[in-house]
């Protein structure tokens, strides 16, 4: 399966185009973790330039399959492996209020004129 490693905060996101192919989601565990302390060793301010970050895997679909928080200790990293429901009723809400916010921008457009 190909897996994606997105990192992501509450302000921005850089994204993983490429991916790569992995044998099943505790290899894609493995990967992240070693990424993550690579990035560790080339920046000894990272645990503080990444504060508030993570790093999430995700398949093809953009589902994510786990996240891993970049400001925790080394070693102490404990990805959260996401159940389907879970992100499927995460997806609806948000598009949700995506729909919302697009009915209220349509409603006040029409109140305007």
């Amino acid at each position: 399966m190909r897996c994606y490693f997105h990192l992501v905060s509450y302000h921005d996101a850089i994204f993983d185009e490429t991916g790569i192919e992995v044998t099943d989601l505790e290899t894609a565990e493995a990967e992240a973790l070693k990424a993550i302390n690579e990035l560790r060793e080339d920046d000894s301010a990272a645990n503080e330039d990444w504060q508030d970050w993570q790093l999430n895997v995700t398949d093809r679909s953009g589902q994510v399959l786990l996240s891993i928080p970049l400001d925790a200790a080394p070693g102490q990293e404990s990805p959260k492996r996401f159940q389907h429901t879970t992100l499927r009723r995460t997806t609806q809400i948000h598009g949700l209020l995506i729909g919302i916010g697009a009915a209220m921008d349509h409603l006040n457009l029409l109140l305007r004129h």
